[in-house]
């Protein structure tokens, strides 16, 4: 059987920093095991969101040019 990786990404703007570590922390604690996450902050520079994700071991992108691209 071949065995299937699962990617999550969270795009954000301004996020509400107790809201972003409570869906972190459950993104750790699936059943099935996610092999990579990927947060995406859009358009606002927010340090401690980096540190946050950053803090989980995810990948942290930020995007200079908001919306669709």
């Amino acid at each position: 059987m071949k065995s299937e990786k699962i990617s999550v990404v969270i795009p954000t703007y301004s996020p509400d920093i107790k809201m972003l570590k409570r869906g972190l922390f459950s993104l750790i604690h699936q059943s099935v095991k996610i092999d990579k996450v990927v947060v995406v902050e859009n358009g606002v520079i927010d340090p401690e969101v980096k540190e946050v994700v950053e803090g989980f071991d995810f990948k942290y992108i930020f995007n200079e040019e908001p919306g669709a691209n």
